[in-house]
């Protein structure tokens, strides 16, 4: 019997989760999102830390920061990979989980007394980063799985070698891209599968980062943001130093 294909599985997880019906200044993007990563406070030295590794430490301000670690793990590796009698390995089907991690930054420093849940400033700020969860969420779930499928090598290993199943491949080649480690662009362990998705994907998530990230809204979101802080009161937009807020980057 011929083996089956791989099933790709979209997960999505918040680290840790915010029930958003608990705080209503957080506005969801849409009504596909419902919940939330309760974010972390962080000194600013802490941001620019989380910064660092990455192409964003030019930003004068973060007031927000997105991150998305994403992952490839088999639902069920031990029954899903198979060793014949000459030693060469075959998947055999099931799930295979595409999984990002959201997790929400945001800069106690540069908010002073507003660094609370419950506070306008904080909505402003999770509202935006909702646009990166978001984001995240439909590469991983839209483009996810259509991008493995076209890959090459993924689609020969997981999918069909040609002959209407998985390719059957040395214990090399089979723990190269299952076991091996490596690391993302993070710097998070990882396979090589989980790399090459992300490599797959990277440009993908990075144009929508970007998108967010500019424009008159943008603008105008860092505008309130400053005046809020400066005033204290929650009405109406005024030209300030505009907040920065960076999207996804992508790790395991």
């Amino acid at each position: 019997m011929a083996a089956k294909s791989a099933q790709f599985k979209p997960v999505i997880k918040n680290n840790p989760a915010l029930s958003l019906g608990l705080y209503p200044k957080i506005k969801p993007p849409s009504s596909t999102i419902t919940s939330a990563p309760s974010p972390t406070f962080v000194s600013s030295p802490e941001m620019k830390a989380l910064l660092k590794s990455d192409s964003h430490a030019s930003l004068s301000h973060v007031w927000g920061l997105t991150v998305g670690t994403f992952s490839l793990h088999f639902a069920d590796a031990l029954k899903q990979w198979t060793k014949n009698s000459d030693g060469r390995w075959q998947f055999q089907g099931g799930d295979v989980e595409l999984v990002v991690v959201n997790r929400i930054y945001i800069d106690k420093d540069m908010m002073g007394s507003e660094a609370r849940l419950d506070s306008d400033v904080t909505g402003l700020i999770m509202t935006h980063e909702l646009l990166h969860v978001q984001d995240n969420v439909e590469v991983m779930t839209k483009n996810g799985p259509e991008e493995l499928s076209s890959d090459r090598v993924i689609r020969s290993l997981l999918i069909d070698a040609g002959k209407g199943e998985p390719a059957i491949v040395e214990e090399r080649e089979y723990n190269h891209w299952v076991n091996d480690p490596t690391t993302d662009p993070n710097g998070n362990a990882c396979s090589y599968l989980t790399a090459r998705m992300i490599g797959l994907l990277v440009d993908k998530l990075n144009a929508k980062a970007a998108g967010r990230d500019s424009g008159p809204g943008y603008s105008e979101y860092g505008n309130n943001i400053s005046f809020l802080l400066q005033t204290g009161t929650s009405h109406g937009s005024r030209s300030g130093t505009s907040g920065r807020s960076k999207g996804s980057r992508h790790g395991r």
